[in-house]
């Protein structure tokens, strides 16, 4: 799935066109997101998503509440340098 944010944006319907024709192969969803345009269709296209492309798991596969911490705190982390 790609995501085509800055619809809002002057040329953006020619860009979409190029992504089409580059990417036929791929769900392609125009959104607009500072203005909200195309959010519902975004959460829709990705909640499909992830349902048909959900691997199978193991119990081997899942986190240890350590392993959920950890994600976190690197999460913070890459957050808060993010926006400096």
């Amino acid at each position: 799935m790609i995501v085509a944010n800055k619809m809002d944006l002057p040329g953006a319907e020619e860009n979409l066109r190029l992504l089409q024709n580059r990417f036929a192969d791929r769900a392609i969803v125009p959104v607009a997101a500072e203005r909200g345009d195309g959010i519902a269709e975004l959460k829709d296209v990705l909640g499909r998503v992830l349902v048909e492309e959900r691997p199978e798991v193991s119990p081997s596969d899942t986190l240890s509440p350590q392993d959920g911490h950890e994600i976190r705190r690197s999460f913070s982390r890459f957050c808060s340098a993010s926006s400096k």
